[in-house]
């Protein structure tokens, strides 16, 4: 078992009609994402909450 989390634990998320919603900002994914309604939601989403990137902003 790994120390922190993996992002792929996250739990995806549903609106009331079974829609997918976005991990980090809830709005509507396209038929042609799986995880983010967008790159930037997807960099920010990793940026808070992937250890590879937070050491790597510290280090910077």
């Amino acid at each position: 078992m790994s120390r922190y989390p993996k992002i792929s634990d996250t739990p995806d998320r549903f609106d009331l009609k079974s829609n997918k919603l976005c991990k980090n900002c809830e709005n509507f994914i396209a038929e042609n994402r799986k995880h983010y309604c967008s790159k930037e939601c997807m960099e920010q989403f990793n940026r808070n909450n992937s250890w590879f990137f937070i050491r790597k902003d510290v280090q910077e």
